[in-house]
């Protein structure tokens, strides 16, 4: 999730140099995640820091960072619904054609 949210980042000012416009009518960019437990770890933008997380590394607060400033929103979708499979496993011929009739590419 790290990242990604340092990509998300990187495009957001490279955009903003190549068009000369700050890129303020733009909305938040949605990260879809299936970890519950690292979405609450990384939304939970409160001081009070429970022992469970004291020992994460300072650059993996870049997440927080941009879910303050709004350039990041956290979204959690189930396993079966990550559409991004696809590309990245081995998928039965039903999950297949599910995830390409969800990105509507079927004729």
């Amino acid at each position: 999730m790290t990242v990604i949210s340092y990509k998300i980042s990187y495009f957001w000012k490279l955009l903003t140099d190549l068009i000369f416009i700050s890129l303020v009518n733009f909305k938040s960019i949605f990260l879809y995640d299936d970890n519950m437990s690292a979405m609450a770890i990384t939304m939970n933008l409160d001081d009070d820091k429970t022992s469970r997380i004291h020992h994460i590394d300072i650059h993996y607060h870049v997440i927080q960072e941009a879910l303050i400033n709004d350039t990041l929103r956290l979204k959690y979708i189930q396993i079966i619904n990550m559409i991004t499979d696809i590309l990245m496993k081995i998928l039965s011929r039903e999950t297949y054609y599910h995830h390409i009739k969800t990105m509507k590419l079927d004729w």
